[in-house]
């Protein structure tokens, strides 16, 4: 799997490829079919790492944006599993979630590490974007229900 795993929004969250070890990752194949997901607590590390390197937080920056993460992946997963909404309402949810994250998220940053940040994030939706046609190995982008098993 590649660039479309799990997890909120564009790189500090659900556009973000997921990695680690199999004991991070929840396989849900024996109940339904479902595709794996990384455990909240991998997302966060996940999260933070690729914020460390993108926008080079310093010590007391990680600080402060570690809960904030936290937050945003916790109000994610609820989210995901509550089942009063759907459809349009949840995903509008998701998209007011998301820009308090990048909101608070800014407010520990300097303006150059916004920009950094900001120019990283729009080049993973650009490369999450990127029509079937143009990607390369094209067998590893196609839906789980097209893949042959």
């Amino acid at each position: 799997m590649g660039a479309a795993a799990t997890a909120p929004s564009y790189g500090q969250d659900s556009g973000t490829a997921q990695t680690g070890s199999n004991s991070s990752l929840q396989n849900n194949t024996q109940s339904g079919g479902k595709k794996r997901q990384a455990s909240p607590d991998a997302i966060k590390k996940r999260q933070l790492s690729v914020l460390r390197k993108e926008a080079t937080l310093t010590a007391d920056q990680e600080s402060k944006v570690t809960p904030i993460i936290s937050k945003y992946v916790d109000d994610v997963v609820a989210l995901k599993n509550d089942t009063s909404l759907v459809g349009a309402a949840k995903r509008e949810k998701r998209k007011t979630l998301h820009g308090q994250y990048v909101n608070d998220i800014n407010a520990v940053l300097t303006p150059d590490q916004q920009k950094s940040w900001a120019a990283a994030n729009a080049a993973r939706l650009e490369a999450f974007c990127v029509p079937r046609e143009q990607v390369p190995n094209r067998a590893l982008q196609l839906p789980r229900n097209e893949q042959a098993n």
